[in-house]
């Protein structure tokens, strides 16, 4: 009898030490956890953001060609070097954004992948909790 309550007392010790690990342990990565999300977050905006500007400069770049060559069909406008240059630097930084992007998009999506494993592993500990518990409270309650 002696032997079992001691048992008894190392387990739930046991128990107590593991909860507190667990606890720390949780809120020390959840923090890293959530520092980590943000971080995706403003990356992904930024992401986003510079996607939009290179959107919306090719779609005026294409509308000014357009422009450009109907001028030049219909009214027999000669085309101006100033405003092909100008076109061409559009074109230019437009390259340039489009290699940027595709340097950062990789890192990216590793990241957002990596962090949406952690969260999926979390919740497959809660539903396996959930899940478990009420068996585990009825067999403490037959014994």
């Amino acid at each position: 009898a002696q032997s079992h309550a001691v048992r008894e007392q190392i387990r739930d010790t046991f128990i107590k030490i593991r909860t507190m690990i667990l606890v720390r342990g949780d809120s020390v990565l959840q923090s890293d956890l959530d520092q980590e999300k943000l971080r995706l977050q403003r990356e992904e905006d930024l992401y986003k953001q510079e996607m939009m500007h290179l959107e919306s400069d090719l779609t005026n770049l294409e509308m000014t060609v357009e422009d450009l060559r109907a001028n030049v069909i219909n009214r027999k406008v000669r085309v101006n070097m100033f405003d092909v240059e100008n076109m061409a630097l559009v074109l230019t930084k437009s390259s340039k954004t489009i290699a940027d992007l595709k340097l950062k998009f990789p890192m990216l999506h590793d990241g957002i992948k990596m962090l949406l494993s952690c969260e999926m592993d979390k919740v497959i500990r809660e539903e396996k909790f959930l899940k478990e518990e009420p068996d585990r409270l009825e067999n403490v309650l037959r014994r």
